[in-house]
């Protein structure tokens, strides 16, 4: 039994490690849809205060992060996942400060100062939520679309023809309500750039379609586990330099608490309005449906709160036409299906039998009748 033991203590290491490893490229290359927070601590004259302890923890996760502020009072809080934060202020000599909820938005580095007020530490102020203060560290101008602005305005479920390679509502479609967007899916432009020259972003990752550069219907992620997006038109840092503007999608993540949902979208003949005139409607079944689920990865002996999480998202698209009604349909007779067209008013050639003619031509034998 000991060995037993042993032996599936080293498996779990192993698929511990390989998950980790598995992992790793989200963590090192997911940085560019993080955001951050900065700011400057002051005392009630208004001098700068340093080494002020400013802890910022994801209400949502309780993922925590904790900076000091420089001899110069201001602090610096970098590569926080965008959501809702409660941020801590605490000195010695001076009330802990805390503030909730502030939103970290994607790939945007906001300010937020604190004016520390005299007292014992163990005494606090709370402050409420609030918008924080325009963003002075970057001449960049860019648009955030949050989740709230998702879920508020409508999209369209288009066949797919209409909607891009699969059909189904694309979350790119929002990009078009921003500043400075214009064309379609087909040709996107960003301040004026050539069509299908933007770069794509998906949690950090480049999401670049080679073939079609800006194009992302064919690989865009289901429109329910998008948290928000940012376009950024101009001036954005250089870590962002494979296009003209930038599309920046967010994807959810699981949460201390387990969330999710079914979905199903349909669109069906039998529902639609019908003028008199009009005849019967043409045949039309388009579904498309899913379900998304996150949550804390509990284990035995584990519990993901505070630490780990996880997120699924899933959806499929279906679409079912016909002929238009009234149609008309020509199949082979049996006796065309058994090769014997004697039946046919003109001869048929078999293009198997492509051959010279002599002249520079070529001719084809008739299939015997």
């Amino acid at each position: 039994m000991k060995d037993f033991h042993i032996a599936g203590r080293l498996g779990l290491s192993f698929l511990l490690l390989g998950a980790l490893i598995w992992a790793f490229p989200a963590w090192s290359w997911g940085q560019g849809s993080l955001g951050g927070l900065t700011g400057l601590v002051t005392d009630p004259s208004g001098a700068v205060v340093p080494e002020v302890s400013i802890r910022a923890k994801n209400l949502d996760t309780g993922a925590e992060l904790s900076v000091v502020s420089t001899t110069d009072g201001t602090y610096f809080a970098p590569s926080l996942a965008p959501g809702r934060y409660r941020v801590t202020v605490s000195k010695s000599g001076f009330k802990t400060i805390t503030q909730e909820p502030v939103t970290i938005s994607t790939a945007t580095v906001s300010t937020l100062d604190f004016a520390l007020v005299v007292g014992e530490i163990t005494e606090s102020v709370t402050v409420g939520g609030g918008e924080v203060q325009l963003q002075t560290t970057s001449a960049e101008v860019g648009t955030v679309m949050p989740e709230k602005g998702m879920l508020d305005l409508p999209i369209s479920l288009g066949g797919a023809a209409t909607a891009g390679a699969s059909g189904r509502r694309q979350i790119q479609n929002f990009i078009y309500l921003t500043p400075g967007v214009t064309g379609d899916q087909w040709g996107t432009s960003i301040n004026g750039s050539p069509g299908m020259s933007a770069e794509i972003l998906l949690d950090g990752g480049d999401m670049q379609n080679i073939g079609a550069p800006g194009f992302i219907a064919e690989m865009a992620p289901p429109y329910e586990a998008v948290s928000e997006f940012k376009v950024q038109n101009t001036l954005y840092p250089a870590q962002y330099g494979a296009g003209y503007g930038v599309m920046n999608f967010t994807m959810k993540s699981g949460t201390n608490n387990f969330h999710g949902d079914l979905f199903e979208f349909l669109r069906n003949d039998a529902l639609d309005a019908n003028g008199f005139f009009h005849g019967e409607q043409n045949p039309l079944r388009q579904n498309e449906f899913g379900a998304t689920i996150g949550g804390p990865v509990i284990l035995p002996g584990y519990n993901g709160k505070d630490r780990t999480h996880f997120f699924f998202a899933w959806s499929s698209f279906r679409l079912r036409g016909g002929l238009p009604r009234p149609g008309l349909l020509t199949l082979p007779t049996l006796q065309e299906r058994n090769g014997d067209f004697s039946d046919y008013p003109f001869p048929i050639y078999d293009p198997a039998t492509t051959k010279p003619d002599g002249n520079g031509g070529f001719v084809r034998d008739p299939f015997p009748n």
